[in-house]
């Protein structure tokens, strides 16, 4: 009785399954793989962001007459730069109201 049962029953031979067993085992990875490089590519972008803000602040700088008013637009230009529309750092962050940022019982704005 269990050979005719065993007759009846399809035989497993080959590779039948395996194909799923690869997908599972490799979607993880492949899956990593994409976050890794999406997060590569912000910081890229981030990273030239910085770089055009500082190019932009250097070129307010170079146009004025004193060293303060050259700090202050090259100051000016950087944070208009990097407050544009579409910027990574143009979203809003918290300051603290003091320059320092380990000044005890320092508040936000």
């Amino acid at each position: 009785m269990l050979r005719r049962f065993r007759a009846g029953a399809p035989r497993l031979t080959g590779d039948d399954g395996f194909s799923t067993l690869e997908l599972v085992l490799i979607t993880p990875f492949l899956m990593a793989f994409v976050l890794l490089v999406v997060g590569f590519g912000r910081i890229t972008h981030g990273r030239q962001e910085v770089q055009h803000a500082a190019a932009a602040a250097a070129r307010a700088a170079s146009l004025a007459d004193t060293p303060g008013q050259a700090q202050t637009a090259a100051q000016q230009e950087a944070a208009a730069d990097l407050a544009q529309p579409g910027s990574a750092a143009s979203r809003p962050r918290r300051r603290r109201s003091t320059p320092h940022s380990s000044t005890p019982g320092a508040r936000f704005r």
